[in-house]
């Protein structure tokens, strides 16, 4: 094998390692403990899940089952040759029919009229495809209007959801086939036994056997081209072969089973991670086939047997999802009847017709409008489109689980008000609590249901495992007599229920009947001879009334009612609480994530919801076990008391009631604390998925923002540009390259090049430039960059780069065009005299973000495999400028999800944040459209955009894409996806808006000019000038009729043009040419003429919006406005109020027209600019974005009066300059030093490159600079209470500052405790450091043990006293100690020397070594190659063998962290599968990973200088190997 082989060999297992570990789902069960009624013959196990599933299956009714036909689909039906087929009549047979009847045979061979029957019916289906081609072609060489109205009449028909005509075909079906059905139904059908249901074949599948058994004869009889007289003659004689269907019928059957056993799928073919890969499984293939939404499809896919509701259900879904929107939107009360209608026509949009929001938002949004008090009218939005759509996927998961309940229920074949009272719910809560109530109280139904279901499979041969029978013990204790004691409480625990909704006594607590206390009527049921009181409670009192007490609180606690009333109070209620656990106190310190919720106590939901992120960063604390979610209520114990005493109690005070209340109260009360604690878990949930969707909506506003950018429009108004991208890399002017690309108007790579000049270079030094470049021919830099622009012809430049020089070499791009006048290649024409000039070349910053990740990533490997990272991520900013919405979709969900779009997006799950991205390209999508000409140019990166049109998806694109390549013609038409089957009709009116097909100056032009005239001429008539906008088809005649209003066309004019009644073909095409004639006059003037125009229109837009509706009505204009009141809906007005306080309501007509001005306006927008660009103006970066992009600093991490540590670089005459690790200049001037006296100099007291902590006093973001000072009044912050942290109560809520200050104490006095253990040490060095503690190594690590990874501290070490010891955490239960050690100078100041380098103090090791070190640990453990072994590493051995046997010839190559060995990573590589595992390592130095004899600086460069290692080894091995067998021979 090459080196090349084995290079690429290694490489693949990163493919490889990209595919999805699916990991199987455990079943978690419950246990309801053992009991003293507990039966030892039952078989009792925990309950789970799957217990509940298999129930609905077991305790199905088997008559329903039996209801249920069998059905069988077949894609498709084998064609049997004719030749062979076994209905024909004998060879002999036939020839003497021929001869009786006095008719020549015709012979095997012969080519007559035997051989024409044969195939008649494909050429009868030929000759009628040809008269359709010839059809066809004769429409196409009409004129101009015949072949509009052609098409008018297609669209119409298409937007039509009338069934007629497939009625009217249903109805005309084949007199012969009738009688043949008639038949079949007259013969009744004999009962098969139970054995022979399986075999059973359905009614369906016998007469689609003999219909194809029928048509065989009926060919038959035509081959054999006998007269009707001679066939009847026949056919007594002989018979006519009905005699032998069952031997037809079983040859049927034989071909289909053979049919089946020889169909291979793809799955059979292909690996399914390579199919999944590609998305060629058959539930891709469904996806891609089906005539829904892409999106559709997958979010219904998660509800079983998804279909849309209608009747009863559908009103109830409208009501749920209303009332859920109502309350977010604050929907007046006046206006809530209107809005439920809305509501109603958004869902029935969705679920009827599938479409999605974006198309809803732009095409029908007249329906889904109303009016307010102000009367405005509101319109949903997009977000709110794809919250029904989400609410609805939600409603039918809650009746799927519902309809569930109600099967279990009526499996149990049982009658139960209280059941049946909850079974219409829409509470997923009280659902779950009837299910659980079924459960408690029904447990021998469910083992009897469970017993017969076993046997039934038994007889069937089904063998199960043993059965896990439900705990019957509540059952037998109900009819024992001890349950007496229950009987006597007085109060079901259903009305109990309603006393506590109404915190009432709507059913008092009767009195005992027996007038004896639970205890003496207790002694009285056990003194009896009672049989079904077990001896055990017989001879101990105490634990039968222990048993009673449990059931009792039992019943309350599983009562739906009593759960629903407690639900609803808690509500409205309940408090958030923090308790914080032993590693939140130690590890939520001063800048922790979670300093703003460690002490915080009693927050009401609604300071919650106005801060979302508060709870969810409780919940991610809760998860890392730093605290406990505590949901309380005021005052529980008064709570439950008031609730006992108002719904419960007996106010009589006897000692009698007064025991009877005591019993009572205890067992209401223990329900009670299970009862809260179930609904705290509830109330958590329903919280963290409010703040949630209150924090997604941020997100995806804040996303919107950075994709809602149009390209940049230069002075010339031009949006298409031709971009050199231009970077200085690192900023090392003179050593690195300077490179730049160009990138075509379409995003492609043209060229690159290298600068040889330095642009900061004086006297022509450029010793460090490559002399190979052709730039030295060139005086300096300027010079060459002229020439490159001259030979380019750019008409932008896109810069960036990776550090702070960039913005210097930004500058003098500026400056250097400025000064030399260099022009950009885009020409405009100057209005004062008349020529045309070049405009100066702009220079953007531009957004670098994507191209980070491009440059990297699969794509970038992709489109530019042979290219360095850096031509790669100049590509990337260039195309960013040219059109920022492409790059975005360009990258895959994963890594859109990994950018720092909001400083809360880790907070929310990868699902809900994928789902919001998704949502924002497609909504963006749609503001720009999508050009077809570049889909069928296969534009590499503009296709993925097709994915995020309405309708569409991965997979729909994929097939769309592969659509056009069969195609393979220019489409000029929207109609041609439809005629040429390309789009389904549900995708087309979707997405058919936002694809724009040609260009409007393909119509507009100069009339007299021939290049005009040509063009004119080449159009052809299936050609739309509305196909280039965002106009939709159903809306092209009302489009039409605007443009006529526009030109001053009134309503008589209009109609005349349009109107059809009366008039022959000739006047309806020349009607129709006049219109296509105005419409192209209209768009041949200016835009400014245009624009004009439709303002002057824009006025009367009213008016004409009257006039669609009169047009949609029939055109009744003598109407009066009575009959219209009378005609219209009710439900479409709304109420205004009148001056003299009666209500009124307005005018239906004004309603419709007022909403139709809506969709007038999309309309507007087209006529005067046809697709004009949509999105808001390309973001210009401002000063504090590029310190923010060339730092990665923000508002956080650096601010003013922040510490940050700096590296003194320099010294200037009274003021020192240091820097920042993200590169930040900050000068101090002398008075902010701290000195000795004010004659010392800087120098003296702060080392050069040595770090010290400064303050941040002011920050200037053009010139990426800071003031700071040193003096250690504003450093120190150890006299600060840092554990404080200031609460705004008024804003988040109330503060726990007494457990706050209490924690505080704790932590002092443990430091003073640690200090006083060390003063009694002998020879302990102690430095005055904040991270010295004066501990051992084993202190050390019980210290840091509950901190994060990465958290250390400096202590005195056992090696001599002039040694220091870092501790730092590297992993759970591993630590690194890194020996330090002190050199004194001769001016006696100290160094330190750690790894054999030298440093200038602490602070400078932990910057440069220590934090250095964990960041390289960091990004490994980020790398998809990194294996977290948590020190087994067996256990990864047997990882990285698993995975080789799988991909037996790839190798594979992981990191693990070597646990023996702290700071060492193990490198685990096989070449193949039958190779031996190897295990390298990799050591973290201050300089990188070293490996061998080789420093890698970061972890891709490691990745590849081990494949060169690894190369090269193995070649040395092939070399020695083949030396070896040359010396053999």
């Amino acid at each position: 094998m090459s080196s090349i082989e084995d290079q690429k060999q290694i490489e693949e297992v990163h493919s490889e390692e990209k595919k999805d570990v699916h990991k199987s789902e455990e079943n978690l069960s419950e246990s309801e403990g053992e009991d003293v009624f507990k039966d030892s013959s039952e078989e009792e196990s925990e309950e789970d899940e799957e217990e509940a599933i298999r129930l609905r299956d077991e305790l199905i009714d088997d008559e329903e089952e039996d209801e249920i036909p069998e059905i069988k689909s077949k894609k498709r039906r084998r064609k049997r040759k004719r030749s062979e087929s076994a209905d024909e009549l004998d060879d002999d047979d036939l020839d003497l029919v021929m001869e009786n009847a006095g008719l020549a045979t015709v012979d095997e061979n012969g080519s007559g009229e035997k051989a024409h029957g044969k195939f008649k019916r494909l050429k009868a289906a030929e000759d009628e495809s040809d008269v359709e081609e010839e059809s066809e072609n004769k429409s196409k060489t009409k004129k101009v209007a015949v072949s509009k109205r052609a098409v008018n009449s297609i669209m119409e028909n298409f937007f039509n959801d009338d069934d007629e005509d497939v009625e009217a075909l249903e109805e005309n079906i084949d007199d012969d086939e009738d009688d043949f059905d008639d038949f079949d139904d007259f013969i009744d059908e004999d009962d098969m036994d139970d054995d022979e249901g399986e075999n059973e074949v359905s009614l369906a599948e016998k007469k689609e056997r003999a219909k194809k058994l029928k048509e065989q004869q009926k060919i038959a009889y035509q081959q054999s081209g006998l007269s009707p007289d001679v066939l009847q003659e026949m056919l007594e004689v002989f018979g006519d072969g009905y005699d032998y269907d069952w031997a037809l019928e079983a040859e049927l059957e034989e071909e289909e089973q053979e049919d089946s056993k020889n169909k291979v799928s793809l799955e059979d073919v292909y690996d399914l991670e390579d199919l999944k890969a590609k998305m060629m499984t058959e539930e891709d293939m469904v996806i891609k086939n089906e005539d829904i939404p892409e999106r559709l499809q997958l979010l219904r896919s998660k509800v079983e047997n998804y279909t849309p509701f209608e009747g009863s259900l559908l009103e109830l879904e409208i009501d749920w999802i209303s009332k859920k929107i109502i309350e977010e939107k604050q929907i007046e009360e006046p206006y809530q009847q209107e809005f439920i209608q809305v509501i109603g026509t958004a869902l029935y949009y969705i679920t009827k017709e599938n479409l999605e929001p974006p198309y809803l938002i732009n095409y029908k949004r007249r329906f889904l409008s109303w009016g307010d008090s102000g009367h405005r009218l509101r319109t949903l939005t997009n977000d709110d489109l794809w919250d029904i759509q989400q609410l609805d996927f939600e409603f039918h998961a809650i009746i799927s689980k519902r309809d569930f309940v109600k099967k279990f229920y009526e499996s149990l074949k049982i009658q139960d008000s209280l059941v049946e009272t909850f079974l219409d719910t829409t509470d997923i809560n009280l659902i779950q609590d009837i299910f659980k109530f079924l459960e408690f109280n029904y447990p021998l139904q469910i083992n009897e249901g469970m017993k017969r279901k076993q046997e039934m499979d038994f007889e069937n041969g089904i063998q199960k495992k043993k059965l896990h029978l439900k705990n019957s013990s509540y059952d037998k204790f109900k009819k024992s007599k001890l349950y007496d004691v229950i009987k006597d409480v007085g109060i079901s625990t259903f009305n109990l229920g309603n006393n506590i909704a109404f915190d009432f006594f709507i059913h008092p607590v009767t009195e005992p009947s027996h007038q004896l206390s639970p205890e003496d009527l207790l002694e009285q049921i056990i003194s009896s001879n009672d049989q079904t009181v077990d001896i055990i409670f017989k001879n101990n009192s105490n634990l039968a009334l222990e048993t009673i007490f449990k059931y009792f609180a039992l019943e309350i606690y599983n009562s739906p009612k009593i759960r629903e009333s407690i639900r609803q109070k808690i509500k409205e209620i309940y408090t958030v609480n923090v308790s914080l656990l032993p590693k939140g106190k130690n590890e939520i310190q001063p800048g922790s994530p979670y300093e703003d919720i460690k002490y915080a106590v009693e927050r009401v939901e609604s300071k919650i919801l106005k801060h979302p992120e508060t709870f969810l960063k409780m919940l991610e604390a809760e998860k890392g076990n730093f605290l406990s979610i505590l949901i309380k209520i005021p005052e529980e114990e008064s709570f439950i008391d008031h609730l006992f005493n108002t719904c419960f109690a007996i106010d009589k005070q006897d000692s009698i009631n007064e025991a009877w209340n005591q019993f009572r109260k205890k067992c209401f009360k223990d329900a009670m604390r299970k009862i809260l604690m179930d609904l705290a878990a509830e109330i958590k949930t329903d919280l963290s998925k409010k703040c949630e969707n209150l924090i997604s909506l941020e997100i995806k506003k804040q996303f919107a923002s950075l994709v809602d950018q149009a390209p940049v429009r230069s002075e010339g108004g031009s949006y298409t540009h031709r971009v050199l991208g231009i970077t200085c890399g690192n900023g090392n002017f003179g050593k690195d390259p300077i490179v730049a690309v160009l990138v075509d108007k379409y995003g492609k790579l043209v060229d690159e090049y290298i600068f040889f000049h330095n642009p900061f270079s004086f006297n022509n030094d450029n010793s460090g430039g490559n002399q190979e470049l052709e730039g030295k021919k060139f005086n300096n830099f300027d010079d060459e960059f002229k020439s490159l622009t001259a030979r380019w012809t750019p008409t932008l430049v896109a810069v960036n780069g990776f550090n702070n020089n960039t913005l210097r070499f930004f500058r003098k791009l500026k400056s250097l065009i400025q000064y030399h006048q260099v022009k950009s290649s885009e020409v405009i024409l100057q209005e004062s005299t008349g020529e045309e000039i070049n405009l100066p070349l702009d220079v953007i910053f531009a957004n670098d973000q994507v191209a980070t990740l491009y440059q990297f990533n699969e794509r970038g490997k992709q489109e530019h495999p042979n290219k360095p990272s850096i031509i790669k991520y100049l590509v990337s900013i260039a195309r960013f400028v040219q059109n920022p919405l492409l790059e975005y979709i360009n990258l895959s969900v994963e890594e859109i999800s990994s950018l720092n779009i909001h400083p809360y997006q880790n907070l929310i799950s990868l699902d809900s944040l994928s789902k919001l991205i998704e949502q924002v390209l497609v909504e963006t999508t749609c503001m720009t459209g999508v050009k077809l000409s570049l889909l069928q140019k296969k534009v590499a990166h503009y296709l993925p955009i097709v994915q995020y049109l309405p309708g569409f998806g991965k997979r729909k694109a994929l097939q769309f894409i592969e659509d056009l390549e069969q195609d393979n013609s220019e489409l000029i038409s929207r109609q041609q996806l439809i005629t040429k089957n390309i789009l389904p009709k549900t995708i087309f009116i979707n997405s058919i808006g936002y694809i724009k097909v040609g260009e409007l100056s393909n119509f507009v032009g100069d009339e007299n000019s021939k290049k005009y005239k040509k063009k004119i001429k080449a159009l052809s008539s299936d050609q739309e000038i509305f196909d280039c906008t965002s106009i939709h088809p159903e809306d092209y005649d009302l489009a039409r009729k605007y443009v006529l209003f526009v030109l001053g066309f009134d309503k008589e004019e209009i109609d005349k043009l349009f109107v059809e009644d009366g008039l022959d073909e000739d006047e309806i095409r020349e009607n129709e040419q006049k219109v296509y004639s105005y419409v192209l006059d209209f768009y041949r003037k200016s835009k400014s003429e245009r624009t004009e125009l439709v303002q002057l229109a824009k006025a009367k837009n009213f008016t004409f919006a009257q006039y669609v509706l009169q047009w949609e009505e029939g055109d009744k204009e003598d109407l009066d406005d009575k009959k219209i009141n009378e005609s219209e809906d009710e439900d479409d007005d709304y109420a205004i109020k009148k001056d003299d306080g009666e209500s009124g309501k307005v005018d239906p007509k004004i309603t419709k027209a007022v909403k139709l001005y809506i969709l007038l306006v999309n309309i507007y927008y087209e006529l005067i600019e046809p697709s004009s660009e949509a999105r808001k103006s390309f973001k210009i970066f401002s000063d504090m974005n590029i310190f923010e992009n060339l730092t990665n600093e923000d508002e956080l991490s650096f601010h003013v009066n922040k510490v940050v540590p700096m590296k003194v670089i320099k010294y200037k005459p009274d003021q020192v300059i240091l820097v920042t690790n993200s590169g930040v200049e900050c000068s101090i001037f002398k008075n902010k030093c701290e000195l000795p006296h004010p004659g010392a100099s800087i120098s003296s007291v702060y080392d050069q490159f040595r770090t010290y902590p400064v303050k941040i006093l002011s920050i200037n973001y053009p010139l990426i600079q800071a003031t700071g000072s040193l003096l250690r009044i504003d450093t120190d912050q150890t006299n600060d209470n840092v554990g404080l942290f200031e609460n705004d109560e008024e804003e988040y809520g109330p503060w726990d500052d007494v457990q706050e200050r209490k924690d505080i104490q704790e932590e002092e006095m443990k430091n003073e405790k640690l200090k006083s253990q060390s003063s009694n040490s002998k020879q302990i060095k102690i430095i005055n450091h904040p991270y010295f503690l004066t501990m051992n190594e084993y202190q050390a690590e019980e210290y840091l043990n509950p901190k994060t990874i990465g958290s250390f501290l400096i202590r005195p070490s056992n090696k001599g006293i002039d040694h220091l010891t870092i501790t730092f955490k590297i992993d759970k239960f591993l630590y690194e100690n890194l020996d330090v050690i002190e050199i004194k100078q001769v001016d006696g100041s100290l160094k330190y020397k750690c790894d054999n380098i030298i440093y200038h103090d602490l602070d400078h090791i932990i910057e440069s070594n220590v934090r250095f070190k964990l960041k390289l640990l960091k990004n490994l453990r980020l790398n998809e190659k990194f294996l977290n072994n948590l020190g087994n590493e067996s256990k990864v051995d047997e990882n990285i063998e698993q995975f080789s046997l799988k991909n037996p010839n790839k190798s594979v190559y992981f990191f693990a962290i070597d646990h023996k060995h702290p700071m060492h990573v193990f490198l685990k590589f096989k070449v193949n599968s039958k190779s031996k595992l190897i295990t390298w390592q990799v050591k973290l130095t201050s300089k990188g990973y070293q490996l061998f004899n080789f420093t890698y600086p970061n972890v891709i460069a490691l990745c590849n200088g081990f494949k060169k290692v690894l190369s090269m080894n193995l070649n040395k091995l092939k070399e020695q190997k083949k030396q070896a067998e040359d010396l053999k021979i």
